[in-house]
C-alpha cells in the first residue's frame, strides 16, 4: 500500500476543482465604475462645504430677535387658531406697518415660534440703525425689508400693542 503524504495529494488532485479566486484577484475596486468614485467624492465634499458653510454663520432670524429685543419691541403670542394662521399667511422676514387707533405699529412675524413682535416708529428706528450697523461690521448690504399690510388685523384687536 502506497502512503502518500496530504500535501502531495493536494497538488495533485489541483487540477480536478475549479480555483477560487483569491482576495487580491477577481474585482478590483474603483476599476469597474472610476465615475461612481468620483461621483461620491465631490458628493461629499459638497456635503462638508454646506455643514462648514451652515455652523460658520449666525442664522438672519436669530440675529433679527436679538436686535428686535435690544430696540425693546414687545412679543405677542399668537394664541388663537385665526391669529396662527394670519401669523402663517404673513410674509416672512418682512416688517408690516399697522395702523390702529390712530397709531402706526411695526410688526415683525416670527411664525416658527408662533409671535409678533411689535415696536412704534422709535423702537423700529432703532432696530434699523442696530441692523445697518451690524450688516456694516459684517460687511454685508440687504435690501429692505419693510411692507404695508392692512389686512386680518382686527384678529388682534384684543391685543395691546401699546408698549
Amino acid at each position: 500500500m502506497h502512503t502518500s503524504k496530504p500535501i502531495d495529494w493536494i497538488t495533485n488532485c489541483s487540477g480536478r476543482f475549479p480555483r477560487r479566486p483569491s482576495a487580491n484577484q477577481g474585482l478590483k475596486r474603483g476599476r469597474r465604475h472610476p465615475g461612481v468614485a468620483i461621483s461620491v467624492g465631490l458628493l461629499l465634499i459638497g456635503l462638508l462645504v454646506v455643514v462648514a458653510t451652515g455652523c460658520s454663520t449666525t442664522p438672519r432670524a436669530q440675529q433679527t430677535e436679538t436686535l428686535l429685543v435690544a430696540s425693546n419691541f414687545k412679543m405677542v403670542a399668537a394664541t388663537t387658531p385665526a391669529q396662527q394662521a394670519h401669523l402663517q399667511a404673513m410674509t416672512p422676514g418682512k416688517f408690516a406697518i399697522v395702523k390702529r387707533n390712530g397709531k402706526t405699529y411695526y410688526v415683525y412675524p416670527e411664525a416658527a415660534h408662533n409671535r409678533l413682535y411689535v415696536g412704534n416708529q422709535s423702537q423700529y428706528l432703532s432696530y434699523r440703525q442696530s441692523y445697518q450697523d451690524e450688516q456694516l461690521s459684517n460687511g454685508q448690504v440687504q435690501g429692505a425689508d419693510l411692507q404695508e399690510d392692512a389686512v386680518f388685523w382686527d384678529l388682534w384687536a384684543e391685543t395691546d400693542f401699546a408698549n
